[in-house]
């Protein structure tokens, strides 16, 4: 019974010790962490413009910049497609892009740039505006039910529906 209890009680004691050492290495853990996260703060703050002026370079328009489809100069208003990786003017992007709704595109102007919805398109003159916008319907012309051809038709209704794409636009 002696030797149980001295066990029971060397037990306890040892679970404290194992305690303690993790407590003591979370410490350190935490004090070398601590001391990683700011070196890693102060290296971010001396290089945060250098990084900002590069990202808005990139971003930008430059100043030969040229429509992919009519090859006029756009310096100061473009339409940027990130789906096609073209550049356009209003007015090609608007004739492109009407049948390809679900492309992510920004318009840059000379200071500023802005996502545009699929149905928004931008006049020659900066001026963004709501069209009316076909979102592609594939259907097949079989009937599913009874397998008969030509039995399904497309008719359109005044009820607006949003379609979001694999990628959540």
């Amino acid at each position: 019974m002696r030797v149980e209890r001295i066990q029971d009680e060397a037990s306890i004691e040892n679970a404290s010790l194992v305690t303690q050492s993790q407590a003591m290495t979370r410490i350190s853990y935490d004090r070398t962490w601590l001391k990683r996260r700011e070196n890693v703060d102060a290296g971010w703050v001396i290089n945060r413009n250098t990084y900002l002026s590069a990202f808005i370079k990139h971003k930008a328009l430059s100043e030969r910049e040229v429509c992919c489809n009519c090859h006029i100069a756009i310096p100061y208003l473009a339409v940027r497609c990130n789906t096609c990786h073209a550049n356009l003017c209003p007015e090609c992007d608007w004739a492109f892009h009407f049948k390809r709704p679900f492309h992510y595109r920004e318009l840059f102007g000379e200071s500023s740039s802005r996502p545009l919805l699929p149905s928004e398109c931008v006049h020659s003159n900066g001026h963004v505006v709501e069209k009316a916008v076909p979102g592609p319907l594939h259907i097949s012309p079989d009937c599913a039910d009874c397998a008969e051809k030509s039995t399904v038709q497309l008719v359109s209704g005044s009820t607006c529906i949003a379609i979001v794409t694999k990628d959540g636009h």
